[in-house]
């Protein structure tokens, strides 16, 4: 009947174990939870904890399990994702809770106490009595001395009274006779509340956190109950909105819904933190002596590479250079169209020294070679050196004129 809960010592509660079986969680994901929020469930009493050996036959570490008071326990299912097993669970719970808490009231009542002592009592001479009529009724021989026990049940209720009240005729008893609840108490203020068709409390006489798990749609700080945003749902402090549309949880803060934890995404971009081991790979490179992440490599310019890929490429060089290194109007200090012929025409070409003959080879052409001082009278010789004019072979002036004449 109270598969949920456990009392001991008069104290009721109900364990981590039990919520995440309920729930259909996993108990290491509830077990983190109240380790999270460790300081809100301290509110409500202390945590208490145990570990419980391993399932495993072959061994293993012991398991942590909580155990939660019926506030702890109800602040735990409010953190938790509201579906229908997690509200079915609540239900089922709290229902528990107020069942055992009004059964340990009962028994701590002092008219209870009383008549279940007396009781006892009572029934133990009862059974001694008993005893004795039955051994005296077989040595005298009766068949059946066990029906002493029908006859005495009969008698007993005959002569014992409840409350004063004989039973030998019909009584009408009372609540105060019986330490009950009056019936004028039930959902009402200050009294008990009743149980629905099911078994089961009904919605309006639970306590406001049982329920305080809200789903709609969040628009403009505001709550709604359709995605279209047509119905408001009215906040109010104390409870917890859940947006179905982003899976976010909200509080109400009097004015406006304020996001619980903003929820903080892992990406590379401007709206999500990046992970763990790249800030650490970035913090470390920025640590340490490097380069910029665009430099490049000290290369020496080459004027005849041609490709344009290579670091040694000078681009934009020209094709060709004046020989002023960039006058093209002017040629070592000489203006072209002023003392240069526009026509003129330079060159780089260089001459050989002229080659004389030999009775066997023929000459080359060349530059003439300098005569050295004092061969102004010499000629030039077909073998390439200056000589001097024939002696031995004179002709008059005469005979000059003749060959011209």
């Amino acid at each position: 009947m109270y598969e949920l809960i456990e009392v001991k010592r008069n104290e009721i509660f109900t364990t981590s174990k039990i919520i995440a079986e309920g729930t259909n969680n996993q108990h290491e994901s509830i077990i983190a939870i109240i380790q999270k929020y460790e300081s809100d469930f301290s509110e409500f009493g202390r945590l208490r904890f145990s570990d419980l050996k391993s399932g495993n036959p072959k061994g293993g570490r012991p398991e942590k399990v909580y155990y939660l008071n019926e506030e702890q326990a109800t602040l735990l299912i409010t953190y938790l994702r509201n579906n229908e097993i997690v509200r079915k669970f609540k239900k089922n719970l709290v229902h528990q809770f107020y069942q055992m808490r009004r059964f340990l009231l009962e028994r701590q009542s002092k008219a209870w106490v009383e008549t279940r002592e007396a009781s006892k009592a009572n029934r133990l001479k009862e059974t001694d009595v008993i005893k004795l009529l039955t051994e005296y009724a077989k040595n005298q021989g009766s068949m059946h001395p066990d029906k002493l026990y029908v006859v005495y049940g009969l008698f007993v209720l005959k002569t014992r009274k409840v409350n004063n009240k004989p039973l030998s005729a019909d009584i009408n008893l009372g609540a105060s006779d019986v330490g009950a609840i009056p019936a004028s108490s039930k959902g009402a203020a200050n009294g008990v509340a009743e149980l629905d068709a099911s078994g089961k409390v009904p919605a309006a006489q639970l306590p406001s956190y049982v329920d305080d798990v809200i789903e709609g749609y969040v628009s403009g700080d505001k709550l709604y109950k359709e995605a279209a945003h047509t119905t408001q749902i009215t906040c109010e402090s104390g409870k917890i909105y859940v947006d179905l549309a982003t899976n976010k949880t909200y509080r109400w803060s009097g004015t406006a819904l304020a996001e619980i934890s903003a929820s903080l995404a892992i990406g590379t971009t401007a709206s999500t933190a990046g992970r763990g081991d790249w800030t650490k790979a970035a913090y470390d490179h920025s640590q340490a002596v490097h380069a910029p992440a665009d430099a490049e490599k000290n290369v020496q310019s080459d004027w005849s590479v041609t490709d344009a890929n290579s670091d040694a490429f000078i681009k934009n060089k020209p094709t060709s250079l004046p020989a002023n290194g960039g006058n093209a109007a002017t040629v070592n200090n000489h203006s072209v169209n002023a003392d240069v012929p526009a026509n003129a025409k330079f060159t780089d070409t260089t001459y050989a020294v002229f080659k004389g003959a030999t009775a066997s080879a023929a000459g080359g052409q060349g530059l003439v070679p300098a005569p050295a001082a004092g061969g102004q009278d010499k000629y030039l010789a077909g073998d390439g050196t200056f000589k001097d004019l024939p002696t031995d072979s004179a002709i008059t002036i005469a005979e000059i004129d003749a060959l011209f004449a």
